[in-house]
Protein backbone atom coordinates (compact mmCIF):
# COMPACT_ATOMS: atom_id res chain seq x y z
CA UNK A 1 0.00 0.00 0.00
CA UNK A 2 0.85 3.65 -0.04
CA UNK A 3 1.48 4.05 3.70
CA UNK A 4 0.51 7.76 3.52
CA UNK A 5 1.26 10.44 6.05
CA UNK A 6 -1.94 11.82 7.56
CA UNK A 7 -1.83 15.07 9.51
CA UNK A 8 -4.91 16.59 11.12
CA UNK A 9 -5.11 19.92 12.96
CA UNK A 10 -8.11 21.57 14.54
CA UNK A 11 -9.17 25.16 13.90
CA UNK A 12 -8.33 25.94 17.53
CA UNK A 13 -4.60 25.59 16.68
CA UNK A 14 -4.69 29.13 15.20
CA UNK A 15 -5.60 32.49 16.70
CA UNK A 16 -8.44 32.97 14.23
CA UNK A 17 -9.66 29.44 14.82
CA UNK A 18 -9.82 30.09 18.56
CA UNK A 19 -11.91 33.20 17.90
CA UNK A 20 -14.34 31.23 15.72
CA UNK A 21 -15.03 28.76 18.54
CA UNK A 22 -15.92 25.84 16.31
CA UNK A 23 -15.08 22.61 18.07
CA UNK A 24 -14.73 19.73 15.65
CA UNK A 25 -13.55 21.91 12.75
CA UNK A 26 -10.27 20.81 11.18
CA UNK A 27 -7.87 20.53 8.26
CA UNK A 28 -6.51 17.08 7.38
CA UNK A 29 -3.95 16.36 4.66
CA UNK A 30 -3.18 12.94 3.22
CA UNK A 31 0.29 12.86 1.66
CA UNK A 32 2.33 10.12 -0.02
CA UNK A 33 5.82 9.41 1.36
CA UNK A 34 7.30 11.23 -1.65
CA UNK A 35 5.33 14.39 -0.76
CA UNK A 36 2.55 14.05 -3.33
CA UNK A 37 -0.73 15.53 -2.10
CA UNK A 38 -3.23 12.68 -2.21
CA UNK A 39 -6.18 14.39 -0.55
CA UNK A 40 -7.49 16.89 1.94
CA UNK A 41 -10.43 17.13 4.29
CA UNK A 42 -11.66 20.51 5.49
CA UNK A 43 -14.48 20.70 8.01
CA UNK A 44 -15.83 23.98 9.37
CA UNK A 45 -17.58 27.17 8.42
CA UNK A 46 -14.56 28.61 6.59
CA UNK A 47 -13.62 25.41 4.75
CA UNK A 48 -14.58 26.74 1.30
CA UNK A 49 -12.24 29.71 1.76
CA UNK A 50 -9.33 27.37 2.54
CA UNK A 51 -9.81 24.91 -0.29
CA UNK A 52 -8.41 27.14 -3.05
CA UNK A 53 -4.83 27.15 -1.76
CA UNK A 54 -4.76 23.36 -1.60
CA UNK A 55 -5.96 23.25 -5.20
CA UNK A 56 -3.29 25.78 -6.22
CA UNK A 57 -0.56 23.63 -4.69
CA UNK A 58 -1.93 20.54 -6.45
CA UNK A 59 -1.95 22.40 -9.78
CA UNK A 60 1.54 23.93 -9.44
CA UNK A 61 3.53 20.97 -8.21
CA UNK A 62 1.30 18.57 -6.28
CA UNK A 63 3.92 18.48 -3.51
CA UNK A 64 3.14 19.28 0.11
CA UNK A 65 6.20 21.53 0.41
CA UNK A 66 4.63 23.93 -2.10
CA UNK A 67 1.59 24.26 0.13
CA UNK A 68 3.75 24.81 3.21
CA UNK A 69 5.73 27.58 1.48
CA UNK A 70 2.82 29.70 0.22
CA UNK A 71 2.39 33.07 1.93
CA UNK A 72 -0.16 33.11 4.76
CA UNK A 73 -1.19 36.26 6.62
CA UNK A 74 -1.63 36.46 10.38
CA UNK A 75 -4.10 36.22 11.96
CA UNK A 76 -6.00 34.15 9.43
CA UNK A 77 -7.41 30.68 9.34
CA UNK A 78 -5.23 29.90 6.32
CA UNK A 79 -2.36 29.51 8.79
CA UNK A 80 -4.01 26.22 9.69
CA UNK A 81 -3.42 24.89 6.18
CA UNK A 82 0.18 26.13 6.23
CA UNK A 83 0.92 24.55 9.61
CA UNK A 84 -0.72 21.26 8.67
CA UNK A 85 1.32 21.21 5.44
CA UNK A 86 4.54 22.04 7.31
CA UNK A 87 4.01 19.16 9.70
CA UNK A 88 3.29 16.79 6.81
CA UNK A 89 6.29 18.09 4.83
CA UNK A 90 8.56 17.36 7.79
CA UNK A 91 7.52 13.69 7.58
CA UNK A 92 8.10 13.10 3.86
CA UNK A 93 10.99 13.24 1.41
CA UNK A 94 11.92 16.54 -0.19
CA UNK A 95 11.91 17.07 -3.93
Amino acid sequence: GLDPVVVKRGYERTAMGKALREPGSFCKLVVARDGELLGAHLVGSEAPALLHEIQLARTWSNHVSTLSELMHVHPALSELVRDTAREAASKVSRR
